[in-house]
């Protein structure tokens, strides 16, 4: 991590000020609360069937791919095109995992990338600690994630995405009551779906995802620059489908591979490359060699990578569109 982040005791008083958000601190306490201690209750007294458990590793597959291959790579960094049908299916599967719209979403990351580490900038700064990076970031109106969408006018032409954005919270509450209620009529165990596939399907993909916002910023290896602090963790690409090699992520965030190497954990990069063949995604951007090799040698002060300008959000001279491995 960055040695000394820079506080300032003024802003720290209005920053801890913030007004706390009972609706998204109810969400994730009851949320919780549920699949902690309902889950449980429910398999000591009847026990788990085995549909319940498939139907979860499906969702939890879908929600972490739609975050990492939809929200990430496609619409905050543009690292890839893809035909309407994948952004269709992305943007459904993504409000599936109730991480907020994409416009917000993406909002939120490329401030982060825009000022990595910067304590009333990047809205889930890794300098303020593992709680505020995880999850402290959402539960308060702080300055540093406002409700400002001027980073995002490239999106606000994207119908897709709008779309998903007016009608963000019935779609998303709808999906996560009507996918778990009609998998139990299905297949006869309603409570027992709510209740696996529901409740501790999207805690289990909240807390992978916000691991990239916190441990992925804390343990791991930078061997591609030691100017900010996120990370290279395997562990973490095992959770979340690739994200976890973080710190080529913020040297090179044009490049739709996260793991770069074949041997690499990554399935958002298979899946986007696979689909290329059938032309289901297309002008895929890589990191040219040239590039690794003057990243590699240079250790740099910010990331500085992703541009303000709409038209080239997350794409710089780093990348061609070139498909790799």
């Amino acid at each position: 991590m960055k040695a000394n982040p820079v506080f300032d005791a003024a802003r720290e008083v209005e920053f801890r000020k913030a007004n706390k958000r009972w609706d998204i601190i109810g969400m994730f306490a009851g949320t919780t609360a549920v699949a902690l201690i309902g889950v449980p209750l429910y398999g000591y007294f009847y026990g788990f069937t085995a549909s319940a458990w498939i139907a979860f590793g499906v969702l939890f597959v879908m929600c972490n791919m739609a975050i990492t291959t939809g929200y990430h790579r496609l619409w905050s960094h543009k690292t890839f095109n893809a035909h309407w049908s994948v952004r269709v299916f992305l943007m459904l599967t993504g409000a599936l995992a109730l991480e907020n719209s994409i416009l917000k979403w993406v909002s939120d990351h490329r401030r982060h990338h825009g000022h990595v580490d910067d304590p009333y900038k990047d809205p889930y700064a890794a300098t303020r600690g593992f709680w505020f990076s995880h999850m402290g970031w959402m539960l308060r109106d702080y300055s540093s994630a406002p409700m400002d969408f001027s980073n995002v006018k490239d999106l606000e032409k994207e119908p897709i995405v709008m779309w998903q954005h007016k009608y963000y919270l019935p779609l998303a509450v709808g999906l996560n009551v009507g996918v778990p209620l009609g998998l139990g009529f299905g297949f006869g165990n309603v409570l027992e779906m709510f209740l696996v596939a529901g409740f501790f399907r999207l805690i289990v993909t909240h807390h992978t995802t916000f691991f990239i916002n916190s441990l992925a910023h804390i343990i791991g290896r930078r061997p591609w620059s030691t100017g900010n602090t996120a990370r290279d963790n395997f562990i973490l690409a095992l959770l979340t489908f690739g994200e976890g090699y973080h710190n080529y992520h913020h040297a090179h965030p044009g490049d739709y591979r996260n793991g770069i190497r074949f041997w690499h954990w990554d399935p958002s990069k298979w899946a986007i490359r696979f689909l290329s063949f059938f032309g289901l995604t297309r002008d895929l951007r890589t990191a040219t060699p040239q590039v690794h090799r003057r990243r590699q040698k240079t250790s740099h002060p910010k990331d500085g990578s992703l541009v303000a300008k709409t038209s080239t959000v997350g794409v710089n001279s780093s990348v061609s569109s070139r498909p790799a491995a």
